[in-house]
């Protein structure tokens, strides 16, 4: 058993601390976010990991964050992502704010506020509409609010196909920041991609389709372009230095995370400390 610092152990068994953002006023900057399975029961097979890949791409073209990788297996999932600056004045008409959340929700939320919109507006009932934009536009560019809707509506999903009730995940989300520089990200992005190689599930993270450097070496144009942006390269050296990502990996070795912050404690210290207090996300 990994025995977690003492500080870390008292943030399990206590109330939720207030998160830690980088710019607490508006949630920017870019976060490697974690979650667990409660009982860390082994729920996601291949259909569950696609479902859960599906929604994490309509909810983050939504909420407005992009995905930098993330890697599903089968009882937890990291994301590392970044949560942009909210523009000055930003606004969006009713018709795209719909058209984005159209595609981020299920079949049955989205026949069910069609009625619903279409109610609202025989009856003249516009300010509900308007209120509802408003909120929904609120609820961009906030990490809180993506992962929120990730867990819930994966719960929802998960349940109904399985019949069961009660709460899927081990508690809230964890989430670190992680430095917006291509030496941190590359590590962290390894660190992630890298998962299911050092779960004996395969020998080469490409392999393994669920995560964000596969879909970069199938040639999906978001994982390309997040995957470019993570290393600094051009998208013709992705494919030249794909080999060296595994070397990145085993390379950071207990130093992946010297370039984050967990639970808001600032500064360098001896990689095994920080190995220690970032042990909330396991070694896998």
């Amino acid at each position: 058993m990994t025995l977690l610092a003492p500080h870390v152990q008292y943030y399990r068994t206590t109330m939720a601390k207030p998160r830690v953002y980088t710019e607490p006023e508006t949630e920017a900057g870019i976060y490697h976010v974690c979650s667990r399975v409660v009982d860390q029961r082994y729920i996601f097979g291949e259909p569950e990991k696609e479902e859960f890949v599906r929604m994490m791409r309509s909810l983050a073209a939504f909420h407005g964050v992009e995905i930098l990788t993330f890697c599903v297996m089968c009882n937890h999932f990291h994301i590392l992502l970044r949560v942009p600056r909210r523009p000055d004045g930003y606004d969006l008409p009713l018709e795209t704010v719909l058209q984005r959340w159209k595609a981020s929700v299920g079949d049955a939320w989205r026949k069910g506020m069609t009625r619903q919109f279409a109610l609202y507006e025989e009856s003249g009932n516009g300010a509900v509409i308007e209120e509802w934009r408003q909120r929904m536009l609120a609820r961009m560019f906030r990490l809180t609010e993506f992962a929120k809707s990730l867990k819930q509506r994966f719960s929802q999903w998960y349940n109904r196909r399985v019949g069961r009730k009660g709460t899927l995940w081990e508690g809230r989300y964890k989430s670190v920041i992680v430095e917006d520089d291509h030496t941190a990200l590359r590590t962290m992005s390894a660190y992630i991609d890298l998962n299911p190689v050092r779960a004996g599930m395969v020998a080469d993270p490409g392999d393994y389709r669920w995560c964000g450097y596969a879909e970069a070496m199938a040639g999906q144009l978001l994982a390309i372009e997040a995957l470019v942006k993570v290393t600094g390269w051009s998208t013709a050296g992705v494919w030249v230095r794909r080999n060296q990502w595994k070397r990145i990996g085993s390379a950071a070795g207990g130093s992946w995370n010297r370039w984050c912050v967990t639970d808001g404690c600032w500064g360098l210290q001896a990689d095994r400390e920080l190995m220690r207090t970032a042990a909330w996300c396991g070694r896998d």
